[in-house]
């Protein structure tokens, strides 16, 4: 497998993973507006409204713009920043589950 499919790979079991827990009413709705932005192939707005949530932490926010960053939409396709936000949600993510 090579290490693009394999990022893929990582990056949807992530984005299914963080569909499934709760990312909080604080970050709703600039994370449903980014997700409409892109659904619309809007990814200036998307990328605007996701880089702040991805600074501050929110994991479904790094997840989607890792995708971002591993699609090539409206940034230069880096599978490295993919990675390094997918990882950074996943760790983020584990640290919910585990305080329960």
């Amino acid at each position: 497998m090579n290490i693009k499919v394999a990022i893929a790979v990582v990056g949807l079991a992530l984005m299914l993973l963080l569909t499934i827990s709760a990312t909080g009413p604080v970050f709703a709705e600039p994370l449903e507006d980014a997700k409409a932005a892109i659904k619309k192939k809007d990814y200036d707005t998307a990328l605007h409204l996701l880089e702040p949530l991805a600074r501050r932490g929110v994991a479904e926010g790094q997840t989607e713009l890792g995708q971002m960053y591993a699609s090539g939409y409206g940034v230069k396709e880096d599978y490295n920043r993919a990675h390094e936000l997918w990882q950074a949600a996943a760790e983020k993510n584990m640290h919910l589950h585990m305080r329960r």
